[in-house]
């Protein structure tokens, strides 16, 4: 076969060959680009990967003392005033309510458990507030602190009136079986 076809390319024009050189030139070049990008993606995957497993191998390395630490700071909270998911939401409208936040949306997100605790979660969202009426809300919320904490914050000003402000939080507590 490859003789065949080195009796047909000999037997061709110059420009003939110059075309089909420039082909098979294109051809290659085409074919390297695309395994260098495919080279590029693996390493990089590669190295994402060795960096994810090295960071993994460190946590478990370090289990031990992680499982004491957890259980020495769950050992200090007090069971009955961990909150579940009604005794959250409630809590956190009442914060707001107490604060004077009036226009507010509160939506509970779903519960992750691992068998010894549960954290529940809330959305909140504060609407037109001034910024007293929201430091206020947020030191009622801190002052329940371990029990309650604030895993996202976000604050906007309004376009038309900059002395008005959104806050969107996610507010999570753990509840441990009693």
């Amino acid at each position: 076969m490859i003789r065949t076809l080195r009796v047909y390319f000999l037997t061709r024009q110059l420009r003939e060959k110059v075309l089909l050189l420039g082909f098979i030139l294109f051809a290659t070049v085409w074919w390297l680009w695309a395994y260098s990008g495919r080279a590029n993606r693996f390493w990089r995957d590669q190295r994402s990967t060795t960096l994810t497993l090295k960071e993994q191998r460190q946590w478990l390395d370090n289990r031990l003392s992680i499982e004491t630490a957890a259980q020495k700071a769950a050992s200090r909270l007090d069971p009955s005033q961990t909150l579940d998911r009604l005794r959250l939401a409630s809590a956190v409208t009442q914060a707001a309510n107490e604060s004077g936040l009036r226009n507010t949306t509160s939506n509970p997100l779903p519960s992750q458990t691992n068998g010894q605790f549960t954290v529940h979660s809330v959305d909140f969202q504060a609407i037109n507030a001034n910024y007293e009426a929201l430091l206020q809300f947020y030191l009622k919320l801190h002052k329940r602190a371990p029990y309650i904490g604030v895993e996202k914050f976000q604050l906007n000003s309004n376009a038309n009136d900059e002395s008005k402000l959104t806050l969107r939080l996610v507010v999570s507590a753990v509840e441990i079986p009693r």
